[in-house]
């Protein structure tokens, strides 16, 4: 959490009176709840990472035992799930063209899915499965530039 947007312009960060996402305007200094929690329920946005564009935050929203792979645009639309079910998804970063996310995908055994999930319709395609224990080095996958 904490990233700056490709402009600069804003940073999105966890709002922890509520969970909510949230960013920071660096100049204005107005900041905005994204994802519309009215109060703290023990459930909570991370993971965070800017699209290309910096129109969209795909991030995860963590539930204790489960978690959502969700987008959301700094338009005031309401957020969407691209992932629901079991595991728990982590973003890492989106396509260049800003047309997938990539993610490790925990399973409730404890194995890691390299996976990419389409922002279009929430469809996964898993790159590479990892048995139990896979270590930490997944938080630093990001796209090629090209």
């Amino acid at each position: 959490m904490g990233a700056a947007s490709p402009d600069g312009r804003f940073i999105c960060y966890t709002d922890w009176d509520t969970g909510d996402l949230a960013i920071y305007g660096v100049k204005t200094g107005e900041k905005r709840r994204l994802t519309g929690q009215a109060k703290w329920d023990g459930s909570f946005a991370e993971s965070s990472r800017w699209s290309p564009d910096g129109r969209f935050i795909a991030y995860t929203w963590d539930k204790g035992i489960t978690a959502e792979l969700c987008v959301v645009g700094l338009d005031g639309a309401k957020p969407r799930v691209l992932f629901k079910g079991s595991g728990y998804p982590s973003v890492k970063d989106w396509s260049p063209d800003g047309k997938q996310i990539l993610a490790v995908l925990y399973s409730e055994r404890g194995e890691q899915s390299y996976s990419l999930f389409a922002v279009s319709d929430g469809s996964v395609r898993h790159l590479k499965k990892i048995g139990f224990p896979a270590g930490y080095m997944n938080g630093q996958m990001r796209f090629s530039p090209d």
